[in-house]
């Protein structure tokens, strides 16, 4: 993560889940990559080993690329906790496998916005890396096809993301 980056997020007022800063070890992403065939990006594998289960302490938004998004308020979306490799609550792990079938088999959901949306990372093809809304009142019916009908472009990095993200206004 580049040190601007880093230092722009920790002033957004951070507060880890379990009350304490747990680094994860690499051994550990490593395990989850391969239990879940997956490859994380490195930006977002950077950011899981140094913050991992992470919170704020007000409200922080984001704004969408994808201004359709029927979520967006003045462009803008909510976020309320990152998930992480901890086995406490908001564990990535288990959102991963909650979400499979669910959301686009080539993201990975990291984040919520505290009403049961998500933050997702594409982890392959074309979109590696961009970071997407996933809005579950519009989730598309079991056995449906196109996972993407409910899905919007929030940034094409990880470290765009954090960059973009603001305590919210009043």
């Amino acid at each position: 993560m580049h040190p601007d980056t880093e230092k722009h997020f920790t002033t957004l007022g951070i507060r880890y889940v379990r009350g304490l800063k747990l680094l994860v070890a690499d051994e550990r992403i490593a395990r989850f990559e391969s239990s879940a065939r997956l490859q994380l990006p490195g930006e977002y594998r950077e950011f899981l080993k140094r913050y991992g289960n992470t919170a704020f302490e007000e409200f922080v938004e984001y704004p969408f690329i994808d201004k359709e998004c029927p979520w967006a308020n003045n462009g803008y979306g909510g976020m309320s906790v990152f998930y992480g490799l901890d086995a406490g609550p908001y564990d990535l792990e288990k959102e991963f496998a909650n979400h499979v079938g669910r959301i686009p088999s080539d993201m990975l959901p990291i984040a919520e916005d505290g009403g049961g949306n998500l933050v997702c990372l594409a982890f392959t093809g074309p979109d590696r890396g961009c970071v997407f809304f996933w809005d579950r009142d519009a989730e598309p019916e079991p056995g449906e096809q196109d996972l993407r009908t409910n899905v919007y472009l929030i940034a094409r990095s990880f470290e765009d993301f954090l960059n973009s993200m603001r305590v919210m206004n009043p």
